[in-house]
């Protein structure tokens, strides 16, 4: 998604910040369901953004 590509990925490389993602495309193991990862990774987050592109639905 270019926009996450855009703007959110850069935060997790600023050295100001302690943003950690969890990218689908980079993060998520093959293999496995989408909707078991993400919960998954939900379970490990202390806090959660979203971002659903409308091609999601």
């Amino acid at each position: 998604m270019e926009w996450v590509d855009k703007y959110l990925l850069p935060l997790e490389t600023d050295n100001t910040s302690q943003l950690r993602f969890c990218f689908e495309e980079r993060d998520f193991e093959a293999g496995l369901p989408i909707p078991t990862l993400t919960v998954n990774s939900i379970r490990r987050s202390r806090k959660i953004i979203f971002v659903i592109s409308h091609y999601f639905f």
